[in-house]
């Protein structure tokens, strides 16, 4: 399961990669099977694994649609690679999806029973939703006839309750496809900021406040060597 950190790269640095770009690299082309020229919606896209999205994706060839909260996230989207970024506070990211690309070919949702209704009406023919999380909730209503029209996927994905052997193999790809862009800083983590272990409450707090674009990491204190 080890990646080994790239010459350029910090430890923290390092700490930001495995969990948000193996998480996203499964959630796009394992459960997703995403391909060249498609679109993809990439929701909490500001968030680790939603900054690791836009790279992966990017770098694949899609077309790539994010939603984030506030101006300084929709900004950091583009740059990532994002060829639309939709203020959740200020726009319908439906809407604005619709307008711009028709509809998509994928969806990775952070976001859940909020998004569920527009998530699907937005997938094309054959379109794949992929939760990751469901921060606005869980639990929501599902009209069959909605998912069979289109022959939609639902499909849920998750790193920890993997067996090991699993694991090993998503680590394995991710290395084999864009390891290389990891090394020479095609792509990269995105680091809100470094605390020490010390200020984990103000990290939490930093995340509940919804501040962070990226990761935010903590550092442990390192012991000094005796003679």
């Amino acid at each position: 399961m080890l990646m080994r950190v790239p010459d350029t790269m910090t430890l923290a640095e390092a700490a930001g990669v495995p969990e948000v770009f193996l998480t996203a690299y499964s959630a796009l082309f394992w459960e997703g099977r995403l391909r060249t020229a498609e679109t993809v919606l990439i929701h909490a896209a500001a968030s680790g694994v939603g900054t690791a999205a836009i790279q992966l994706a990017h770098r694949a060839g899609a077309h790539v649609v994010a939603t984030a909260g506030g101006p300084r996230k929709v900004a950091a989207c583009i740059e990532l690679g994002a060829r639309l970024a939709v203020d959740r506070y200020t726009e319908d990211f439906a809407e604005a999806t619709r307008t711009a690309f028709g509809g998509v070919d994928l969806i990775v949702d952070m976001v859940g029973a909020a998004y569920f209704e527009r998530n699907v009406d937005l997938l094309n023919k054959l379109g794949r939703l992929v939760f990751v999380a469901a921060q606005s909730g869980h639990r929501f209503p599902i009209d069959v006839y909605d998912l069979t029209f289109k022959r939609l996927s639902l499909v849920g994905t998750t790193l920890r309750s993997r067996p090991l052997e699993e694991k090993v193999r998503l680590t394995r790809a991710f290395e084999e496809r864009f390891g290389a862009d990891l090394a020479n800083g095609a792509i990269r983590p995105i680091i809100d900021r470094v605390l020490p272990v010390q200020q984990a409450d103000g990290a939490h707090a930093a995340m509940a406040a919804n501040e962070n674009v990226g990761k935010i990491v903590l550092t442990m204190p390192v012991a000094a060597s005796g003679n």
